[in-house]
Formats: C-alpha cells, sequence, structure tokens
C-alpha cells in the first residue's frame, strides 16, 4: 500500500485486504460494486477507485469495466494459517470493541428508534430479505447494512463510521464457514431481524433498547468463549503480538490548511501562544508541519477570519483575541461550514455515547485523574470544560481502543476556542461553569452515577448552544442534528 498518513483511503485498503488476507472473501468472490463501497465507507467515489486501483496493481483483485472486481488472491499452503494469526493479533481489541458494542449500541440504536420514517424502514426489511440462505460472511455485511440503515437517520457521518470500524474487526473472527462465533446469533436470524425492526417501527424504545443489550451480551459472551476455543486448539497462537485497533473517520480529516488552523487555534488556547504574541513566520510554521507555505497562508486567513489574529507588516501575525468584530460572521467558506458541521457531530456523538462509556472507563479512574479533573474545573473554563474532562478520562486508557475510537472524535473538537472568544456566550459559560461544580465531588465520594449524568447533561447543554451559534453564523447543516 502507498505510504500515506492515516486517512480513510487507508481504512478502506485495510478493511478490503483484511478481508481476503483472512479469508472472509475468498478466491473468486466479488466485492461490493463502487457505489457500495462508497456508502458503507462513507468515502468518495475518487477513493475508493483509487483503493481498488492499487489492490489490483498488488494482486489482490482484478477488475473489468462494468463489473465488480473480483477476488485473485489465493494464500500459498505455508500461510493456510494466516487467518489464524490474524484472529490471535486483534484478540484484545476484538473483545474490547465488543464491550464497547455492548455499552454503546442499546443508547444509539433507542436514539435511532426515535428518528425512523416509513423509508428507513422499509430499507431495513429489504436488506435482510433471504439472510438466512445466505453464506455467513454475508449474513454478518447484512446484519451490518441493516445496522448502517437504522443509524443512517441519525444524520451523523460519525456514527456510521464507527460502526464501519466494529463491522471490520467483527467479521475477521469468521475463519470458518461451520464453527464461528455468531452460529446461534444467525440461527433463524431473518425472523429475530423481522422482530427487531417490527419493534423499531412501532417505536418501542425501550423494548428496541432491552433487545440490543442483550444481543450484544451474548455476542460478547460468545466471541469470548469462541476466543478460549480457539485457543485451547492453536496454544501455539496464545502468545501473537497484538495489533491496536485502528480506526479513522472522515471528518477527522479535513483539508491540510484546516487541520494547520485547528493545530493553532488549539495551541492559543493552550496558552502557548498568549494574547499578543507573535507567531513563528510562515516559514518556520511550514517547515514545522511539514507543509507548502500557501497551506499556512492559507490557515492563517482562517485564523484571522475567525478574529484569533491580526497581520501587520514589517511585524506578522499576532494573537489578537476578541478584537476582531467580524469572526462573528467568518463562517461562509464551503469547508469552514463543513469543520464546524464536524465539530457539532462529534459533540452530539459524545453527547449520546458518553454516560454508558463511562460505565466502562470507571474501573480504571485512578486518583491523580481526578486530580487532573480538578483542576481542568478549577480553571472555570465554561462550556468547554467537559471537552477537556472528557479527554482527560480518554487520555487515561492508553492503547485502547476506546482511545482510538474517542481520541479521532476529539481531534475535531479544535473548533471550540473559536465560540470560546464570542462575547455572546460569556452568560453560558458561567452556567456551564456552574454545572461543573460537583463534579470532583462526585469521583471522591463514589457517586460514579451522578457523575456521568452530569457528564451528560454537560454535553447536552453544549451541544445546544454551539448548534444554535452555528445556525446564526450560517452553517444550516446543524438543522439536521439534535439529541
Amino acid at each position: 500500500m502507498n505510504n500515506r498518513h492515516p486517512t480513510m483511503y487507508s481504512n478502506l485498503y485495510q478493511a478490503l485486504t483484511q478481508e481476503i488476507i483472512s479469508g472472509t472473501l475468498h478466491y473468486g468472490d466479488r466485492l461490493p460494486s463502487v457505489k457500495h463501497l462508497c456508502s458503507q465507507y462513507n468515502v468518495g467515489i475518487r477513493t475508493a477507485t483509487d483503493v481498488l486501483n492499487a489492490m489490483r496493481t498488488e494482486g489482490y483483485i482484478k477488475t473489468e469495466k462494468r463489473k465488480r472486481a473480483i477476488v485473485i488472491y489465493k494464500k500459498k499452503k505455508e500461510n493456510d494459517l494466516e487467518p489464524v494469526f490474524q484472529l490471535f493479533n486483534q484478540q484484545y481489541a476484538t473483545i474490547e470493541m465488543q464491550t464497547i458494542l455492548q455499552y454503546l449500541s442499546p443508547r444509539l440504536f433507542a436514539f435511532a428508534t426515535s428518528l425512523q420514517s416509513e423509508e428507513s424502514i422499509s430499507a431495513m426489511r429489504k436488506v435482510i430479505r433471504g439472510v438466512n440462505s445466505s453464506p455467513v460472511r454475508k449474513q454478518l455485511r447484512l446484519v451490518y447494512e441493516m445496522v448502517q440503515e437504522l443509524l443512517a437517520t441519525c444524520e451523523n457521518p460519525l456514527i456510521l463510521d464507527f460502526y464501519v470500524g466494529a463491522n471490520r474487526i467483527s467479521a475477521q473472527t469468521i475463519i470458518d464457514e461451520q464453527i464461528h462465533p455468531f452460529m446461534t446469533f444467525f440461527n433463524d436470524a431473518e425472523k429475530k431481524l423481522k422482530e427487531f425492526i417490527d419493534r423499531v417501527s412501532e417505536k418501542d424504545i425501550q423494548a428496541v433498547e432491552k433487545t440490543t443489550k442483550i444481543i450484544y451480551r451474548r455476542l460478547h459472551s460468545s466471541i469470548s468463549a469462541y476466543y478460549q476455543a480457539m485457543s485451547a486448539a492453536y496454544p501455539e497462537y496464545r502468545d501473537t503480538p497484538q495489533s491496536p485497533f485502528t480506526w479513522y473517520t472522515k471528518r477527522a480529516s479535513s483539508c491540510a490548511y484546516l487541520s494547520i488552523a485547528r493545530q493553532l487555534i488549539d495551541s492559543i488556547r493552550c496558552g502557548q501562544y498568549s494574547d499578543g504574541s507573535i507567531l513563528p513566520s510562515i516559514a518556520t510554521l511550514a517547515k514545522t508541519h511539514n507543509v507548502s507555505q500557501q497551506t499556512v497562508h492559507r490557515a492563517l486567513i482562517v485564523l484571522r477570519n475567525l478574529g484569533f489574529i491580526l497581520t501587520k507588516n514589517g511585524v506578522g501575525s499576532y494573537v489578537s483575541l476578541g478584537k476582531n468584530e467580524d469572526a462573528k460572521i467568518s463562517i461562509v467558506d464551503v469547508n469552514l461550514k463543513e469543520d464546524a458541521f464536524s465539530y457539532l457531530c462529534s459533540l452530539q456523538f459524545i453527547a449520546l455515547t458518553c454516560k454508558s462509556a463511562l460505565k466502562i472507563t470507571f474501573g480504571s479512574l485512578q486518583e491523580s485523574l481526578v486530580s487532573e479533573i480538578e483542576q481542568i474545573v478549577a480553571k472555570q473554563q465554561g462550556l468547554f470544560m467537559f471537552d477537556e474532562i472528557w479527554q482527560a478520562v480518554i487520555r487515561a486508557q492508553p492503547g485502547s481502543v476506546m482511545e482510538a475510537i474517542y481520541g479521532q472524535i476529539n481531534s475535531i473538537i479544535g473548533w471550540n476556542s473559536y465560540f470560546a472568544n464570542l462575547p455572546l456566550y460569556a452568560t453560558k459559560n458561567t452556567i456551564a461553569n456552574q454545572k461543573c461544580v460537583g463534579l470532583v465531588d462526585y469521583l471522591r465520594t463514589g457517586k460514579r452515577d451522578a457523575f456521568a449524568e452530569a457528564m451528560e447533561e454537560g454535553f447536552r447543554y453544549t451541544f445546544f448552544t454551539i448548534k444554535k451559534a452555528l445556525l446564526s453564523l450560517g452553517v444550516h447543516d446543524a438543522t439536521r442534528l439534535t439529541l
């Protein structure tokens, strides 16, 4: 594969090649169409085409005009156990992912249920037709397509991207058509899925949440038991080195100049560049970020339009917070609007999942983390304290699937400094400060449920405040998201 930075290109490439190497896709099988790949993995036609061209060059597939690509990769005899190696290579990440799905999915599925239309219900019913007669790998794919149809009504591509990653890692556990961890679930799967869709159609949110909890709890137990059985069958693979889970969302991969602008905003917010201080020269910034000077120039224009800096001939660009009155009407660029919408998507994702995710992370909360959270609260950063606290919690999960997922989402949050500088929201920041008062006491006194409730309430408050701000700034896509 081309030596690229982690992008949706590498995400799609890894997903498809791992399906082929692990045996999920066999010699002679056809890949999904380019249109289907674009929809499933949330990529553009150019990205999907580039991936298929690379796979053709490297001998994985054969492509023909007006036909879906066909797998031509054959494992050599000495590599027959490669799928087993891949299985154990991702063991910890796979089991942790199932834990995360067990906690996050009930809330996300219940929320999506409240947004369903007759059209989306019909699409889900269409996807599962004939699932019982399909090969097991196709069964798994159809189930995840149904899940994507369910979640599409949330209008949040981050949620869809998350389940694409979950599907990729779950599919690697199927290395035998006869014995696999989904056997029980796929027994009369069409009937089970129809009953689930019926509950969704009725908008019986409690039933959907309860059923989802049961399904993912059973899948977690089944996959854990499957790994134990495989360890007994292949003891030589028990000590296989573990590969970390990688997940990339297109929403965290904006234009280069916007990524640099985001990093500079974060540096200003953290105090690396204080109000009135002069930024490094364009040449220095270009060298630091390994980009062209033109790219840095575009990034500085963004900061200037957002009211973070001013530029004077002979002096350069310097930080000038709150002194540019035009900042409040500056989101007119298409890329800026897309980035701002991505920021709102990230807030919605965390608001929907943080309460459930905290149930997983509570076991690893150390005294040092509690002290760090106490210091964050003491800074009185208003609306954005909740994100600072959340990032501290996620940093306490090093090398985990949780860190990989929320690390990507947290990378989008850099735009929060822009809103922090709007005087209009000084009152909102005061209210947010008040909401944070009890957080440390909840942790120190062991009131974890109260802490989780307060975090969820804080992110909901932040979401609706920012949504209102984006709408006033002309980001009309914000109307698509709710809680």
